[in-house]
């Protein structure tokens, strides 16, 4: 083992030991321990003060600071539940040998310091040099964390010499040696994720709030450390103040007789996109839809599946698409939820549709009903409802998540800058129309002017790699699971590969960073879809699996029990999403909208962090972290869901029912 130490009052040294086994796509994963860091430094503590409130309240120096150091714990480990061994040493100890007690401390946002301080009295470690032990008190201990205080200047020393030879195998190793007037604080932490002298910072803060608010609630106290708002120092992007159908008709004003649209089963060009559109959102005007109506989307991928997509948005209804087809009791949800009466479908949908009392309206329908001129379709409001895309949700009942026009309009503008889209682009639509994504693929396109490039819906998946290269696609966005049945020489026009919707391995990056420009996406559907970004290049450290930096919008990580608190730099919590493109909620159901969605949480409303717009936080449920850079790590979800083909979330206890 390699230990490098400094003697100085105030060092920061590294201890390296052995490597953890890597996963198996050979990154290292959130409990890599392999790097353990030392901070010693004189603690924000006054003697004379803390003797007097330990007058005041009846303890002891050693319960107070125990007290701090587990709430610190709530804050570093991102658990409201943890265990804490405490050395002790007495004279009557067989062969002068100190004792380990286990504290196994169950914290909530309610606590107050002075609740905690009553149930814990411990006593002081001040064993002989030589007397003392390092070992732990349990065989599994990678998440548990050992807590000293000690009086003694030459034991204190020795302790700290002690765990360079032996490195006990704590998380967290805190030894406190208390002087006359000060203390001084050897904080050990076996993380390399985690800034260890921000840990001592975040101590003084706690120990502050124990000894001056013992009676105030942990939640209370707020977050420990605002570094997060240094990290993300704006405010996110604007409102677009766009409407879809807005945007989509200034590109086609400046590139008219380009292609909009490649599909299997002809082309489109800009113009013709819009006169086509124009024509069927005026036929279904006619026949009956209004402004507000939601309207079911019920196309197999083609040209026409394109057109059906504007000429819903154009007259103001709501377009909510499914799968064709669509198993009868989760269509049976989606139509009833959304009280859809009418549905935009081709001969699939419509034969899969028959069966519903929804008014079925085809494309030759609407072509002729829309010849009237007479019609006059009105300006949609940029507010107003677009989308209504189902996800599974937690317990498998389907959850709509309404989009805004403006939700929309303001991260498709990101993602197209973030992804270099330009009109030149030839981007592959291959996510079906009930994934958020295909809303990406789609009107991304067309926002930045390039052409939609749609194969046959039938052996889309067996063709991938020919249809690439048939059709000159130079952008898409994949699963992992899909991006792997490629090979580079197979899809030699292809410029631009993104994955998401999955963990993405080191050797999918490595495999592709070299050849083209790869990108790591990650996002929620009520967050906008894509989130953040990472550009994959081929000097990058692949054993660090980052999900890179926010796209327009903020990335917070609160604690997974309390979203009310920020997680310091390198602790894992759950991710949070902030900015325009935030989803309206899901339709019909206030109790489900209020439990993701939170307004004004009180770290964006300190006065380093005020943000008077977009207030309005998405709690995702996927456990990730900040590192010192301000990117991102993601670990999977807080809850027990799984991802199938990377959209559809399922809780693994109710895997059995279906097999």
């Amino acid at each position: 083992m390699h230990f490098i130490k400094s003697r100085m009052p105030t060092s920061t040294i590294s201890l390296q030991g052995v490597v953890w086994p890597r996963s198996a796509d050979g990154s290292h994963s959130l409990d890599d321990h392999s790097v353990v860091s030392f901070y010693n430094r004189e603690a924000n503590i006054t003697m004379e003060n803390l003797n007097s409130f330990c007058r005041t309240h009846g303890t002891t120096p050693q319960s107070v600071c125990f007290t701090t150091w587990s709430i610190v714990l709530l804050h570093m480990t991102g658990q409201s539940d943890v265990s804490i061994d405490v050395e002790s040493y007495s004279a009557s100890t067989p062969e002068n040998r100190s004792g380990c007690e286990t504290f196994n401390i169950r914290l909530k946002s309610t606590t107050t310091p002075l609740e905690l301080i009553s149930q814990y009295e411990f006593p002081e470690t001040s064993a002989p040099v030589g007397t003392g032990n390092n070992q732990p008190s349990l065989s599994s201990v990678q998440d548990r964390h050992m807590f000293k205080m000690i009086k003694d200047a030459e034991v204190f020393q020795h302790e700290l010499d002690s765990f360079a030879s032996s490195s006990p195998d704590y998380v967290s190793y805190v030894h406190m040696f208390t002087k006359p007037d000060t203390a001084t604080l050897g904080v050990f932490w076996r993380n390399g994720l985690q800034d260890v002298e921000e840990i001592t910072n975040i101590f003084d803060h706690i120990y502050d709030f124990v000894l001056y608010q013992p009676d105030a609630s942990i939640q209370s106290m707020g977050s420990p450390t605002l570094r997060q708002l240094e990290l993300l120092p704006t405010e996110p992007e604007a409102d677009q103040g766009f409407n879809i159908p807005d945007l989509i008709r200034l590109t086609s004003s400046t590139f008219p007789s380009r292609t909009a649209v490649h599909a299997w089963d002809g082309d489109l060009s800009y113009q013709e996109l819009q006169t086509t559109s124009d024509r069927w959102a005026k036929a279904s005007l006619s026949l009956g839809l209004t402004a507000g109506d939601r309207v079911i989307h019920a196309f197999e991928q083609s040209q026409y599946a394109v057109v059906a997509w504007l000429a819903i948005l154009k007259p103001g209804c709501t377009s909510v698409p499914i799968d064709v087809p669509t198993p009868t009791e989760r269509l049976k949800t989606i139509i009833d939820s959304t009280t859809c009466k009418a549905a935009i479908c081709d001969t699939t949908g419509s034969s899969h549709l028959g069966h519903t009392s929804l008014r079925l309206l085809t494309p030759s329908e609407l072509d002729e009903s829309g010849k009237e001129d007479n019609i006059e379709v009105e300006e949609v409001n940029p507010s107003s409802n677009a989308v209504i895309i189902f996800t599974s949700g937690s317990t498998g009942q389907p959850k709509g998540v309404v989009q805004t026009h403006n939700a929309i309009a303001s991260r498709l503008v990101m993602v197209a800058k973030a992804l270099g889209l330009d009109e030149e682009c030839r981007f592959l639509q291959f996510a079906p129309h009930c994934f958020d994504v295909s809303i990406g693929e789609i009107f991304g396109t067309l926002v930045a002017g390039g052409c939609l490039c749609i194969p046959a819906p039938a052996k889309k998946l067996i063709d991938i790699a020919k249809n690439i290269d048939k059709m000159e696609i130079t952008h898409a966005i994949l699963t992992p699971t899909v991006a792997k049945m490629l090979s580079t020489d197979q899809v030699p026009s292809l410029q631009s590969l993104s994955v998401g919707g999955e963990p993405c391995s080191s050797k999918l990056r490595e495999t592709w960073s070299p050849h083209l420009q790869f990108n790591v996406l990650y996002g929620a559907t009520e967050g906008g879809v894509w989130d953040t970004i990472k550009r994959v290049r081929p000097d990058d450290d692949f054993s660090v699996l980052s999900i890179g930096f926010p796209i327009g919008s903020r990335v917070w990580i609160v604690h997974p029990d309390d979203w009310t608190l920020l997680s310091p730099i390198g602790v894992p919590g759950e991710i949070c999403i902030q900015g325009p493109e935030i989803a309206g909620g899901y339709f019909g159901d206030n109790e489900k909208t209020q439990e993701a969605f939170k307004l004004n949480p009180p770290w964006l409303t300190t006065e380093e962090g005020r943000f008077p717009s977009h207030s309005q936080i998405f709690r995702t449920g996927d456990r990730g972290l900040v590192m010192e850079d301000g990117s991102l790590r993601i670990f999977g979800r807080i809850d027990r869901q799984i991802k199938i083909n990377g959209q559809r979330r399922v809780r693994v206890i109710g895997l059995s029912y279906y097999f």
